[in-house]
């Protein structure tokens, strides 16, 4: 049975905390996870409530959703780059993501009819990009300069180091 049900907001969440994550793997334990993963999929189920019942379809909710998580994650990243090469304030940037963002899905809810099929496609989009940073995170962990094999003992001493 093939799940058409849109996770993909989920997925995506999930990646952006799992690569901050992976960026940062010299200095951090496994166990700082916890607490972003919780916020993060709390967040994400807030703005997709709001999204569904704005447009009252979960699907289309869906989508929207995750077109404001992409802007709000990746908003930080792009403005350094346009800043560094168009010398542009933060305002124009974020006007311009905006705009994009809206026409991207004023676009995309006006035209898709089948639902099913772009949730196929885009919770396979980003699974595998959830799996292939698993992955990297997996390969540092087990080498031998990684966390699962120096910092066993430590590992879960530092389960929940905020609280």
């Amino acid at each position: 049975m093939r799940i058409t049900s849109p996770l993909y907001p989920y997925l995506l969440g999930l990646y952006f905390v799992l690569f901050v994550f992976y960026e940062n793997l010299g200095e951090v334990y496994l166990g700082h996870l916890v607490v972003p993963l919780l916020v993060i999929a709390l967040v994400i189920t807030v703005i997709l409530l709001i999204c569904s019942l704005v447009f009252r379809d979960l699907n289309k909710g869906a989508f929207v959703a995750a077109i404001i998580l992409a802007v709000l994650f990746v908003h930080n990243g792009l403005e350094d780059l346009v800043a560094n090469i168009y010398q542009l304030r933060t305002r124009y940037v974020l006007a311009a993501e905006l705009v994009v963002s809206v026409l991207l899905a004023f676009v995309a809810l006006w035209s898709i009819a089948e639902w099913s099929k772009v949730n196929r496609i885009l919770n396979l989009t980003f699974g595998v990009l959830l799996l292939l940073t698993v992955g990297n995170i997996s390969v540092y962990g087990l080498s031998g300069k990684g966390w699962l094999l120096q910092r066993w003992p430590r590992f879960f001493g530092q389960l929940n180091p905020i609280l």
